[in-house]
């Protein structure tokens, strides 16, 4: 497993200010064991505004955005991100649904004073560096980590990674997981690409292994 260098990352650090809840906010997810809410208001069809309440303390996210709807709620789980024995915060913002599954935003939060935001590296960016293509024998190749993952034979055009409308987060008890789809030109699903998140540097959340899959 290859460790991959953050280059260019920029941070926005978010400190608590402790405010008065407002009535039209609406509490879309919680952690009722540990005191913590995500709060936002509804606007067109949209979450904005968004607010976090954490042990009684209220932080603001404005830029945060999410699609209101009843089959996709912004999820909020606690995990040790780089097992260092302190939690972080991820929160799964959906945006809109794309090839039948909820495009989603992934924020990281820590929990440890001050609380901040942590940048979390773009996977599109991660996989337009390390993904690689060329032509051989009639034949398109994909390189993932300088090594052969897929071979299209009688392909007239490249693959193509879609990083425009497709980005799907995913969090579990040892991390964070983006999903993103590599797709022939006629628009055939190819496989996927999954970029792991378990690193820490500074105020950003990078990656740490990235596998290929044709299903």
């Amino acid at each position: 497993m290859r460790k991959l260098v953050l280059l260019g990352v920029t941070f926005l650090l978010m400190n608590a200010v402790t405010i008065h809840a407002e009535a039209n906010y609406e509490v879309i997810s919680e952690l009722p064991n540990r005191e913590i809410e995500v709060q936002a208001k509804e606007k067109n069809g949209m979450y904005e505004e968004f607010q976090l309440r954490i042990n009684g303390q209220y932080l603001s996210f404005p830029d945060w955005t999410a699609v209101k709807t009843q089959s996709k709620k912004p999820m909020l789980k606690e995990v040790d991100m780089n097992e260092d024995g302190r939690h972080e915060l991820v929160v799964l913002l959906p945006q809109k649904v794309a090839t039948g599954v909820f495009v989603n935003e992934a924020k990281v939060v820590t929990l440890t004073h001050p609380v901040s935001e942590l940048r979390v590296y773009d996977a599109r960016t991660v996989l337009l560096n390390e993904v690689k293509y060329y032509m051989d024998d009639g034949a398109f190749h994909v390189q993932l980590n300088d090594k052969d993952v897929l071979k299209l034979k009688g392909n007239a055009e490249p693959p193509i990674l879609s990083i425009d409308s497709f980005v799907s987060y995913n969090v579990d008890k040892q991390g964070l997981t983006a999903t993103l789809n590599l797709q022939d030109a006629k628009g055939k699903k190819l496989g996927t690409f999954k970029v792991r998140y378990n690193e820490l540097k500074g105020q950003a959340v990078g990656p740490t292994q990235m596998i290929f899959s044709q299903k």
